[in-house]
């Protein structure tokens, strides 16, 4: 028997019965997909046997986490994770009806955290072909910005690799109405004198953004004109010489 694909262990045994010839061919895949046989007996010769190899039970220990292990998103955007399930042999494989992946998160030290904080919503089955072979892909929506623990599991058995690390950053826009002022500067000076305030931005959801993407404009009410103030302004931090 000879073996035209990697993974295949073969056993062969004989036996005969008066004077016919049976032959009992036993092996063992562990690739799924097309194997090709060829038997050859005397005289007798066959070629190119087809054998369709299906993947075996889903195992968790072999299911794999798609797209890298370190997960990032930003606060209030939908997240797809998609997880792959397959056989412990690594072959792709579809997971029944009544099989289901479970995705939770912990924070960084290791404490549940509600929905308010992440919200796990939902899971969409993928057809062959789409990304991956009987992928499913988990949506879930992280509003509070820090270092999280996401864990897949399936039966109470983690995945390969899980946990995983979740980086969770503040949205990409500033809301000037969480933001605020603190420092000496905000609260008052002395004509001449160096006064400091500093802004603090926060997105939609109040995380603190340590990005410095928007232009800060300082005026003054009532307006004392620009020639009676000099300020510079620096990662949020506003330096200024009022001199009326």
């Amino acid at each position: 028997v000879v073996s035209r694909r990697r993974g295949m262990s073969v056993l062969t045994g004989m036996r005969y019965t008066d004077t016919r010839v049976i032959g009992l061919v036993a092996f063992t895949c562990t690739v799924s997909g097309t194997v090709n046989l060829s038997l050859s007996l005397g005289q007798i010769s066959l070629r190119d046997l087809i054998v369709s190899v299906h993947p075996a039970e889903v195992h968790p220990g072999s299911c794999s986490l798609l797209g890298g292990w370190d997960q990032f998103t930003s606060a209030g955007q939908y997240t797809t994770v998609e997880v792959e399930p397959r056989d412990r042999f690594g072959n792709a494989a579809s997971l029944s009806e009544d099989r289901f992946f479970i995705v939770g998160f912990k924070d960084y030290m290791g404490m549940d955290v509600d929905s308010d904080t992440i919200a796990a919503l939902g899971a969409l089955d993928l057809a062959d072909g789409v990304t991956g072979s009987h992928s499913r892909t988990y949506v879930y929506r992280a509003v509070v910005s820090g270092t999280y623990w996401m864990f897949v599991s399936l039966e109470g058995t983690q995945i390969y690799g899980s946990p995983f690390s979740l980086t969770v950053i503040a949205d990409a826009s500033t809301v000037a109405s969480n933001s605020f002022l603190s420092g000496e500067g905000v609260r008052g000076g002395v004509v001449g004198r160096l006064q400091v305030f500093t802004l603090t931005r926060r997105d939609a959801y109040n995380n603190v953004r340590t990005v410095h993407d928007d232009p800060v404009n300082v005026q003054f009410d009532p307006s004392i004109g620009f020639a009676g103030v000099n300020f510079n302004v620096t990662n949020d931090t506003v330096t200024c010489v009022v001199n009326t």
